[in-house]
C-alpha cells in the first residue's frame, strides 16, 4: 500500500496541500476528503501525490497514486491505489494530500493557494501594526475565511484565535514576497469573528 517518498525527508514551503483526508467511506478503501482548492480538476485519476502526516506521529511521507475521485452529496471522495480496505483507509485519516509547488497549475490573478497564505503576517494598513499570523484558511460561501492567531501573554496556548473574511475590501493587499496580508478592518470585525478566546495554536 505504501511507498516512502525519498525526496520528502523534510517538509517545507515547496509543498502545498490539495486536500486533507478524512474518515473511510465503505469497505473498499475509499476516503472522504476536505479539498483545500476549488479547482477539482487537480484530482485527476492517475496523478501522484505525497501524503504528509502530523509531525508528532513520526510517520514518514508517502508517495501514492490517485485511482478515483468523485463527488457524492457535495462531498469529495478519493480512492488511492493500493488502499483496498477500511482498515488501510483508516490509517491515512488526517494526512494531507500534497503536491510540490512547481506541480501546481497557475491560478487566475487574485486567487491564492492555501499554503501560500499560511504563515503570512496580517498587517493593519492604517497603523502598520502586525495583528497576527495566518494559520489556516476555510472555504465556504463567498471568499472564504482566514484563520489568524495573535500572541497574547498569559493566554492558554499563548495565542488568541480570530477570523477575517478573505474579501478584497478587507484583505486589500496580498504581498507574497514580503510575507504579508495588509488589511483594512471594519470597526468591531475582529471581536465579531473571534470563534473562541484563549485558543490553543492550530497544528497541521
Amino acid at each position: 500500500m505504501e511507498q516512502r517518498d525519498p525526496d520528502a525527508d523534510r517538509r517545507g514551503r515547496e509543498w502545498v496541500t490539495i486536500a486533507i483526508l478524512g474518515k473511510p467511506r465503505g469497505t473498499r478503501g475509499e476516503l472522504f476528503a476536505l479539498p483545500t482548492t476549488s479547482h477539482m480538476e487537480r484530482f485527476a485519476p492517475g496523478r501522484e501525490f505525497t501524503l504528509w502526516f502530523d509531525a508528532r506521529s513520526g510517520r514518514p511521507p508517502l508517495r501514492m497514486r490517485l485511482e478515483l475521485a468523485w463527488n457524492h452529496n457535495e462531498k469529495l471522495i478519493l480512492k488511492l491505489a493500493g488502499v483496498d480496505s477500511m482498515d488501510e483507509a483508516g490509517q491515512l485519516r488526517g494526512a494531507e494530500l500534497c503536491l510540490r509547488a512547481e506541480e501546481r497549475e497557475p491560478l487566475p490573478e487574485g486567487e491564492y493557494y492555501y499554503d501560500d497564505l499560511k504563515g503570512l503576517a496580517v498587517v493593519d494598513m492604517a497603523t502598520g501594526e502586525r495583528l497576527g499570523t495566518v494559520t489556516g484558511f476555510t472555504e465556504g460561501v463567498g471568499p472564504g475565511v482566514l484563520e489568524i492567531e495573535t500572541p497574547v501573554e498569559g493566554a492558554k496556548g499563548g495565542a488568541e484565535a480570530w477570523q477575517v473574511p478573505f474579501a478584497k475590501e478587507i484583505c486589500v493587499e496580498v504581498d507574497l514576497a514580503a510575507g504579508e496580508i495588509r488589511v483594512r478592518l471594519p470597526a468591531g470585525l475582529r471581536e465579531l469573528n473571534r470563534p473562541h478566546s484563549n485558543a490553543e495554536s492550530h497544528s497541521e
